[in-house]
């Protein structure tokens, strides 16, 4: 589904706080490990019936620059 297709509810209605936090770190790992600056959107998707496993969909750096520049 593309994201122009798709409605996002944040926060999320049906993760836990330990879920969010959990995806939280994992996005700041992906931001810090990419080396991205500025705004950055993580599209996860996390299976409903083990939410420890979950998979990175997208990652969209918007408005951003490496901090090498």
């Amino acid at each position: 589904m593309h994201t122009g297709e798709s409605i996002v509810v944040a926060p999320s209605q049906t993760l836990t706080d330990s879920d969010h936090n959990l995806l939280r770190r994992v996005a700041l790992k992906v931001v810090s490990s990419l080396d991205i600056v500025g705004e950055c959107n993580i599209q996860f998707a996390v299976n409903p019936l083990n939410s420890s496993e979950y998979y990175i969909i997208e990652v969209n750096a918007r408005l951003s620059r490496s901090s090498a520049l």
